[in-house]
């Protein structure tokens, strides 16, 4: 259903994030919400020789996304852990870069998980945050609209047998914050040179930030 929902586009995404973290050869990076860790593979894949933790709330997700490492044989590179967002389990500076994909829509504090991110990462370090976002394009907008709040929803009743679980997805990007304003509450957390990167026709956006 995400590669379907993306167009095929969801991979391509996440190796630009991880692309943009850009994780030091022999560094340690953290997937923050990692799920089922296509976004920690990515960065595995960009940097082979480094080390990547994945925390996430879900067990079952974790537990598929085990499964995903371990057929990619990177269990040596990528280690899954329980943990939340918002309570990071981890020291501060302890990470050369930490990555969220597609988690910030459904934290209960998107400044608290950003304050948390930045709490580890290493002085000079990337926070990098990848979301869905709304596009701005006039006609694109409208397409977009169609195609996440009736296509989308009836894609997963016929696929997942879940219509309501994919409703909820566009209506969580309606209501999450602008492009802008998630670049001011990064900038408010501490983080500099904050820069986001439109893809796929303005329906994603990629916000990158370092400490100082």
């Amino acid at each position: 259903m995400n590669w379907l929902m993306a167009l095929g586009r969801d991979q391509s995404w996440r190796s630009f994030a991880a692309a943009q973290a850009s994780p030091p050869a022999g560094g340690l990076a953290l997937d923050v919400a990692a799920g089922t860790a296509d976004l920690s593979l990515a960065l595995a894949h960009y940097e082979p020789t480094c080390r990547v933790v994945g925390v996430d709330l879900s067990p079952q997700m974790m537990s598929l996304g085990r499964r995903k490492v371990a057929r990619a044989g990177l269990d040596e590179s990528i280690i899954l852990l329980p943990g939340d967002a918002l309570q990071l389990p981890f020291a501060e500076a302890t990470f050369d870069c930490v990555t969220s994909g597609f988690a910030l829509r459904n934290v209960a504090s998107i400044e608290q998980a950003l304050t948390e991110m930045t709490r580890v990462v290493k002085p000079g370090g990337r926070v990098v945050c990848l979301e869905l976002t709304t596009p701005r394009i006039p006609l694109i907008h409208q397409l977009h609209h169609i195609y996440c709040h009736w296509i989308i929803p009836l894609l997963g009743w016929i696929i997942a047998g879940l219509f309501d679980d994919y409703a909820y997805l566009p209506r969580s990007v309606d209501q999450f914050v602008s492009p802008e304003e998630l670049k001011t509450m990064m900038e408010q957390v501490g983080l500099q040179q904050v820069r986001y990167t439109w893809l796929t026709w303005q329906a994603v956006a990629v916000h990158v930030g370092a400490k100082p």
